[in-house]
């Protein structure tokens, strides 16, 4: 049986939200929360007079821009990581190999 949703507050640019989420998961939202606001904060102080929606949309195109970076970088380090993998697999088999052979005595 799925837990129910607990009612959660945070606060964006100043702004209060109720928002609903799993039990346990309130502080991963309230430090999700903080990001979004430090990041919209961030956009506020460039200097451009923004309406809330252009600060928004903004924000939430450099999370995105961020969050494809990170998982690009993460698919490398899982293709990196594979292949050391494989190459190490490699190396104990042939090493196993020759281990396993009787040495001839002539």
């Amino acid at each position: 049986m799925a837990e129910e949703p607990v009612a959660t507050r945070i606060s964006i640019l100043d702004k209060e939200y109720a928002v609903r989420c799993r039990p346990g998961e309130q502080s991963a939202l309230q430090e999700s929360a903080r990001y979004l606001t430090e990041k919209m904060a961030e956009a506020k102080s460039s200097g451009r007079s923004l309406s809330h929606d252009r600060i928004t949309i903004m924000t939430a195109l450099n999370i995105a821009s961020e969050y494809l970076k990170l998982r690009q970088e993460k698919e490398a380090l899982e293709t990196a990581l594979a292949e050391d993998i494989h190459r190490i697999a490699s190396k104990l088999a042939s090493f196993s190999a020759r281990r396993s052979v009787p040495s001839r005595v002539d």
